[in-house]
């Protein structure tokens, strides 16, 4: 069997000419794009892109290199400040463990269970820097969330509402982040 992958399945690329700036919400202030929650630029440098795409979030990389966290418009209100922070601090986690790069791209299309693995690794990560950041509340009130999709997979290898619970959680209480943090920063160091 030939494994053939295509130069789009491997590097999803943003679309040319989009503005780093969302339109401003009808109930309130537009997000600050490099500092969503308090400390989140002192481990993410991504820049943020609010558009719509066919995930509400999103880790890539542009056609010119830049790793870009893409996030659906509707989290601008500040009624889901709680999702943009977590799902910021998700994507974020993505690129740092390298999951937007060639290798990361190609496991998640080729190895059974690599997709849920970076799923709940990037859960891991998002819930214990909100926790460590001072975001607790920003991780349990998306841990509600996913404990409210119980044991119904998502689809397309994602882990259950319940196992993303249930790691973020762990991860959230545990205080992982020593052991997480800035993991492709500590791999080019050694």
């Amino acid at each position: 069997m030939a494994l053939i992958l295509s130069f789009a399945m491997l590097f999803p690329v943003a679309a040319s000419g989009e503005s780093a700036l969302p339109a401003q919400p009808r109930n309130g202030p537009v997000p600050d794009l490099n500092e969503p929650f308090a400390g989140f630029s002192t481990r993410c440098r991504q820049r943020i892109v609010y558009r719509a795409n066919a995930n509400v979030s999103q880790a890539m990389i542009d056609r010119a290199g830049e790793e870009l966290i893409v996030l659906a418009p509707f989290l601008m209100h500040p009624a889901r400040r709680y999702e943009r922070d977590y799902l910021a601090a998700h994507e974020c986690a993505h690129h740092l463990f390298g999951d937007t790069r060639f290798e990361g791209l190609l496991a998640r299309r080729t190895l059974a269970g690599e997709i849920a693995r970076q799923e709940l690794r990037a859960d891991c990560w998002a819930a214990a820097f909100l926790a460590a950041s001072g975001h607790r509340r920003e991780a349990i009130r998306m841990i509600a969330i996913f404990e409210k999709r119980g044991r119904a997979l998502a689809g397309g290898g994602y882990p259950s509402g319940e196992a993303r619970a249930a790691q973020a959680r762990r991860c959230m209480d545990g205080g992982l982040l020593s052991e997480l943090d800035f993991p492709r920063e500590q791999q080019e160091q050694d």
